[in-house]
């Protein structure tokens, strides 16, 4: 896994947790979980990009950051799906 994906896999584990927690109890053990995981994750990809050297002469791992630090805005339209 890349630093990206790592950031992306800890943000879906956190969204997912939220939906558990919310749900009002059930699961709050497996909601616990994914947070530690998500942190896993967060962690991994700090890791990542710290050592990435600041994308020096590796544009495309930039990209990858930029297109899950800054994801396309949903849209409503129910043709896109």
């Amino acid at each position: 896994m890349t630093g990206p994906e790592h950031f992306a896999e800890a943000q879906r584990l956190l969204a997912e947790q939220m939906g558990i927690a919310r749900d009002g109890g059930s699961g709050t053990a497996e909601a616990a979980l994914m947070v530690a995981e998500a942190n896993a994750h967060a962690t991994l990809a700090l890791t990542a990009l710290s050592a990435s050297d600041r994308y020096v002469g590796n544009a495309g791992q930039a990209a990858e950051w930029v297109r899950v630090l800054h994801p396309p805005a949903p849209t409503d339209d129910p043709a896109s799906e």
